[in-house]
C-alpha cells in the first residue's frame, strides 16, 4: 500500500467529526483492487452491512471467521477490549475500520471510504 493511500485516509479521518474511522496499516501485502470484500463484521448487524453494501453495489462476502476476511468493521468500543481480534489482524494484515456509533450513518461513510479506497 502506498504512502500516498495511508495520508489520504487520515486526511478522511480528520474531515469527518462524528465517524472515527482507522486503517490499520500493518503492510504493504493489502490490496482490494479487483478483489471480492471478505468482511468480517465485530459487534455490528450483518443485516444493516448488507443494506449498505447491496446499496452502494459492491461484491461481498460476510464472514464469521477471520481468518478469511481481508478486513474487519466493528464497533470501536468492543475492538478496544478485544486484543486477540486486533492482534490476529495484524498478524495477517487484515485492516481494521472503526465506528464510533453503529447506524446507517455511519456504516455507510466507512463503506464509501471501502469503495474509494477500491476505485483508486
Amino acid at each position: 500500500m502506498s504512502k500516498q493511500l495511508q495520508k489520504l485516509i487520515l486526511s478522511k479521518q480528520l474531515e469527518d467529526g462524528k465517524t472515527e474511522v482507522f486503517f490499520s496499516t500493518f503492510g504493504e501485502s493489502f490490496n482490494l483492487e479487483s478483489k471480492q470484500l471478505v468482511i468480517y463484521p465485530y459487534s455490528l448487524s450483518h443485516n444493516l452491512l448488507k443494506e449498505v453494501l447491496l446499496k452502494m453495489g459492491l461484491k461481498f462476502v460476510l464472514t464469521n471467521e477471520i481468518k478469511k476476511a481481508n478486513l474487519i468493521i466493528g464497533f470501536k468500543k468492543h475492538l478496544k477490549q478485544n486484543f486477540k481480534l486486533t492482534s490476529l489482524a495484524k498478524q495477517k494484515n487484515i485492516p481494521i475500520y472503526a465506528l464510533n456509533e453503529v447506524n446507517l450513518y455511519q456504516v455507510t461513510k466507512v463503506v464509501q471510504l471501502i469503495h474509494q479506497l477500491i476505485a483508486e
